[in-house]
């Protein structure tokens, strides 16, 4: 049933006419680089653009909020799982990215409060 949150969430975001590309991310966002994510099992640059980028915001998210789960995370660990990920989970080009961002973020401002 979780699974299916990706194509739910793109089905409601798609009423938003003033953003058609957010929804196609929503409907995305779970597919992984090297092709095991869901629910499409797509890969690459098969992967819509903005989805590639949601995709490792969303996970960025999980990893450095509170969640009922565990607390958040140390940016070390944070950063040793994007890197991890890069080329597998995500697009090589938007890890790159998000780990530059991570690596400007000396005061790791960007974690939940």
């Amino acid at each position: 049933m979780i699974q299916k949150h990706p194509e739910i969430g793109g089905e409601i975001l798609a009423i938003i006419s003033e953003l058609p590309d957010i929804s196609i991310g929503a409907k995305y966002h779970h597919e992984k680089y090297d092709g095991t994510g869901y629910p499409y099992k797509i890969a690459g640059e098969d992967i819509p653009f903005y989805a590639r980028i949601i995709g490792i915001a969303d996970v960025y998210d999980a990893m450095t909020s509170r969640r009922s789960y565990h607390d958040v995370l140390p940016q070390q660990v944070v950063r040793a799982e994007i890197e991890k990920g890069k080329g597998t989970q995500f697009a090589p080009e938007c890890a790159d990215i998000m780990l530059q961002i991570i690596d400007e973020d000396t005061d790791y401002q960007m974690h939940e409060h």
